[in-house]
């Protein structure tokens, strides 16, 4: 007679096979999460330093880029009105990032560029913002807060260097949190 398994021994082996799977699955899903939010970082932090590196060669900041043409200053030497900027040595990008939540392909309206009062203490600053808005809102308040912890350690949506727009209170996370780059002075 041959040698074959027993039904207590097939049990076994599936029931270690299930414990192992749950064990690594939340690991890797993690990993893959916490890959998402390091890559959304980098993301901002290679267009502040490609804005900060246009006006060391300019003398000026690259113009806001929340509209048409994306990558203005950035991609082409472009004022945002066409006009070529003096001093202008890019492109400072290779190409305008998509964020990794994104559904589509390319979307560069996932990253902007912006000049507004980013944590509301009454002065504008250059900021670059995530757009989030493709990203259910439950969702959208944990992946701005991984990014605040990462950043800021966790300090909330309306403190430190990475923020979220704060309307109407203080920790209602919106579409679009904040790397805070430079005051315009």
């Amino acid at each position: 007679m041959g040698k074959s398994f027993t039904l207590i021994e097939l049990i076994v082996v599936i029931a270690i096979i299930a414990i192992l799977s749950a064990i690594v699955a939340p690991n890797a899903f993690r990993a893959i999460e916490k890959a998402q939010v390091q890559k959304a970082i980098r993301d901002m932090k290679a267009i502040g330093q490609a804005a900060l590196q246009h006006y060391t060669d300019t003398g000026v900041f690259p113009p806001a880029v929340n509209n048409p043409p994306y990558g203005a200053g950035f991609l082409t030497n472009d004022d945002g009105s066409g006009n070529p900027v003096p001093g202008w040595d890019g492109p400072y990008l290779e190409k305008w990032p998509s964020h990794p939540w994104c559904k589509k392909v390319v979307d560069p309206t996932t990253y902007q560029w912006d000049y507004k009062d980013a944590d509301s203490d009454g002065v504008n600053e250059w900021c670059v913002e995530i757009g989030l808005g493709d990203v259910n809102s439950n969702r959208r308040n944990y992946i701005a807060g991984l990014i605040d912890q990462t950043i800021d350690h966790g300090d909330g949506p309306c403190a430190g260097q990475f923020q979220a727009y704060c309307p109407p209170g203080p920790n209602n996370w919106a579409t679009w949190p904040k790397l805070i780059i430079a005051d315009e002075n």
